[in-house]
């Protein structure tokens, strides 16, 4: 992203969410003034993933609860909405 706002990139592939993420926490208002998000989406089809490292004993039992509360999550009426929702406004 550093060099999209630097100009030495003219795209970079990145889920909304994630990317919305990345310039809140590390760039300044005035730089992510400068980007948009393309306004067609790369896919309909949407997955969530929690990246655990096998080394650390905790993980097993925070991938179980993850799915958990994913499932509840994905049952709620209000799930879909808010997958189409932008998470941040790069689509101006």
């Amino acid at each position: 992203l550093r060099l999209l706002v630097a100009g030495r990139l003219d795209l970079v592939p990145l889920e909304r969410n994630v990317a919305c993420y990345l310039m809140g926490a590390h760039f300044q208002p005035a730089e992510v003034a400068m980007l948009r998000a393309h306004p067609r989406l790369l896919t309909n089809h949407f997955t969530t993933h929690l990246m655990l490292s096998k080394k650390l004993p905790q993980s097993a039992a925070r991938m179980a609860a993850f799915n958990r509360g994913l499932k509840v999550l994905q049952k709620s009426p209000h799930y879909g909405e808010v997958l189409r929702q932008p998470g941040c406004s790069l689509s101006r």
